[in-house]
């Protein structure tokens, strides 16, 4: 049967509380090719150049960049997105992030026996917080350093052949969107915002990706970090 979003966030969270008893916070799931996060640069007076979002859609978080940059990093996004001026990237279950209609069987596989992980692009060109007018939008800014490194934790998260190549999954959920298989372990200690979380980490930010499990969590750290604006211009 169909599950509210709210009643997934409640069963998310239980689910969590369950497992942080009889899991160790460790065998969080990371995927073995995440680079080691930058250190973070904290204070009023450093500000990052490079602007990017974090949007909530109410129980999941993704991440936006300018596509340019995204498209040198990961040569499949410039085939599928060739014209596009921004890109959102997200990370979730194979199977719960790919399904139409969400369901509690869906819900708890996701949560307990994950078949594998999927990255979601979706590629745009008006501002962000116009595209995602629905949703609630953040914007933090990135050293260079740390615009490098997030660039780098997104493209280990796409699952590669030996050749290095990326293939392309179904369709995506809304918009000009594609699925691609993803690197990493979904669980409920593992999740799509603990995702987001480990990304903004890597970016330098001084965000805990450990326990990071819900959307409203990352929005709420975000939005306590003093990266409250870029120096420079955007993309």
């Amino acid at each position: 049967m169909p599950l509210p979003k709210r009643t997934l966030a409640v069963l998310t969270a239980a689910a969590a509380l369950l497992l942080s008893v009889v899991l160790p916070v460790a065998c969080n799931g990371l995927p073995a090719a995440l680079p080691v996060p930058a250190p973070a640069v904290v204070g009023p007076k450093v500000r990052g150049t490079h602007p990017i979002q974090i949007v909530s859609h109410g129980w999941h978080t993704g991440l936006v960049l300018p596509a340019g940059p995204l498209r040198q990093e990961i040569p499949v996004l410039a085939e599928r997105f060739p014209s596009a001026v921004y890109l959102e990237l997200g990370w979730g279950d194979e199977g719960f992030y790919q399904a139409r209609e969400v369901t509690t069987g869906l819900a708890l596989e996701a949560l307990f026996w994950s078949r594998g992980t999927v990255l979601h692009a979706v590629g745009f060109s008006v501002p962000p917080a116009q595209y995602f007018k629905a949703s609630r939008v953040h914007t933090v800014c990135l050293t260079d350093e740390g615009y490098r490194n997030l660039r780098a934790f997104l493209r280990s998260s796409f699952q590669a052949d030996p050749q290095g190549r990326m293939t392309p999954m179904g369709p995506g959920l809304y918009g000009d969107s594609q699925f691609y298989r993803g690197v990493g372990r979904y669980h409920a200690l593992n999740t799509c915002n603990s995702w987001t979380a480990r990304g903004l980490s890597s970016g330098g930010l001084p965000i805990r990706s450990s326990l990071q499990l819900t959307a409203g969590g990352i929005m709420g750290s975000v939005s306590e970090l003093p990266f409250a604006a870029c120096e420079g211009s955007g993309p």
